[in-house]
């Protein structure tokens, strides 16, 4: 379903989770895609089982489950990618604060606590902790010497075969910001 369409209590701690999951969709969006939805709204952004989900979350992740997954565990997935735009455009900027402020406007009316529009946006700007690995902070340009080395080192034949390479993106797991996020929500 439609995050709109949802029947959970105003206020549950499940909608800070899925607050949490959606911000880290748009910062991963942001810095590994390089995009910007532009779109975004609860109209955008569906609720799946984590089972049925190619690339497992960090949720289910970050745990050590000894038990079986039950498909209980829910998880956003944001859609209609259509009109996004790279970060390079000049409308990015202002596409991302309405996607945000579309966002925070959502989970108000649920009744939890959300960033400010500001801490919103640095939390999806912020460069990744990890030595700035996932977004060094400046565009390599097509055809340059760096963008045909990135290219190389991308070819399809040179992936991993077993199941998970996807995760080896640097920014992909995102847990530490996560985590903290949901603190600074929950306090």
């Amino acid at each position: 379903p439609q995050l709109r369409e949802v029947d959970i209590k105003k206020g549950s701690k499940k909608w800070t989770a899925l607050y949490g999951q959606v911000m880290v969709a748009v910062r991963r969006l942001y810095h590994i895609a390089r995009l910007v939805h532009g779109d975004l709204s609860e109209y955008n952004i569906l609720l799946c089982p984590s089972s049925i989900i190619e690339n497992k979350s960090i949720w289910e992740r970050k745990e050590n489950k000894s038990e079986e997954d039950d498909g209980s565990e829910l998880e956003i997935v944001l859609i209609d990618l259509g009109q996004a735009v790279e970060r390079q455009h000049p409308s990015a900027r202002e596409l991302l604060v309405r996607d945000l402020s579309m966002v925070r406007a959502f989970f108000v009316r649920q009744g939890i606590h959300v960033l400010s529009e500001d801490d919103a946006l640095d939390f999806i700007l912020k460069p990744f902790d990890e030595g700035d690995s996932a977004d060094d902070g400046k565009e390599v340009a097509e055809g340059s010497e760096e963008s045909d080395a990135n290219a190389d080192n991308c070819e399809e034949d040179s992936l991993p075969e077993e199941e998970g390479w996807r995760f080896d993106i640097p920014g992909w797991e995102d847990a530490t910001n996560l985590e903290k996020l949901v603190e600074k929500l929950e306090a």
